[in-house]
C-alpha cells in the first residue's frame, strides 16, 4: 500500500468516525429531555407508593442532600421520601424510603438492583419489603442481627443491605428534622 491510499484511507476513516459521531450527538440531544421527564416521573411513581396521599413534593437540599418533603392535598406533611443506595451482593440497590416525621417507614420501594436472580431479586417482593412499613430504631434491623425484620433465605448480604439502607435513610430524615425543630427554636 502506497502513502497516497494510506492517506485516503485514513481521511475516509476520519470521514466515517466524524458522521458516526454527529449522528450519536444528535441521537443524544433528542432523547436526553425523554429521559429526564421518564426519570422525574419514575421518581414521582416510587414517591406515590411510598406515600399513597402525596399530593406535593417539596425538595429541601440540606448539607448536599435532597430531601423530598411529602405534602398531601391539605397541606399536611406526611413525612419525607429519601433515596438510598447500599451496596449488595450485585451491586446498589437503589430505593426509596418514605419517613414519617417520628421516624417510622411509611414504605419502600425498589427502584433498582442487579442481585441474583431468584435469590436477592426477592428484595422487590412485597413479602419481602412490605416488612419495614411502620419499622422503626432497631425493629429496622434483620431478625439474626436483633431487628423484626425476616432475611430471605441464602440472599442475606442482598436482605441486609436493604436493612442498612432504609436504617440510613430514617437516620438521615430524623437529622433533618432535628435541624428543622433547632432553627424554629431559633426563631
Amino acid at each position: 500500500m502506497d502513502l497516497k491510499q494510506l492517506v485516503k484511507f485514513g481521511l475516509l476513516l476520519m470521514l466515517v468516525c466524524s458522521l458516526a459521531a454527529a449522528a450519536l450527538a444528535y441521537t443524544y440531544a433528542k432523547t436526553k429531555p425523554v429521559i429526564e421527564q421518564r426519570k422525574i416521573e419514575t421518581e414521582k411513581e416510587a414517591i406515590q407508593s411510598v406515600f399513597p396521599q402525596a399530593a406535593e413534593i417539596k425538595i429541601v437540599i440540606k448539607d448536599k442532600e435532597n430531601f423530598k418533603v411529602v405534602f398531601d392535598q391539605n397541606q399536611k406533611e406526611l413525612g419525607v421520601a429519601m433515596k438510598a443506595a447500599p451496596a449488595g451482593y450485585g451491586g446498589p440497590i437503589e430505593m426509596l424510603v418514605g419517613v414519617t416525621r417520628e421516624g417510622k417507614v411509611s414504605a419502600i420501594k425498589i427502584m433498582n438492583q442487579n442481585e441474583t436472580p431468584g435469590l436477592g431479586t426477592k428484595t422487590t417482593e412485597p413479602k419481602f419489603y412490605e416488612q419495614f412499613a411502620g419499622k422503626q430504631d432497631q425493629e429496622l434491623a434483620l431478625k439474626k442481627d436483633g431487628g423484626a425484620i425476616e432475611a430471605i433465605t441464602a440472599a442475606t448480604i442482598s436482605s441486609r443491605a436493604v436493612a442498612k439502607g432504609v436504617q440510613a435513610a430514617v437516620d438521615k430524615v430524623l437529622k433533618f428534622y432535628e435541624g428543622q425543630k433547632s432553627n424554629e427554636s431559633k426563631k
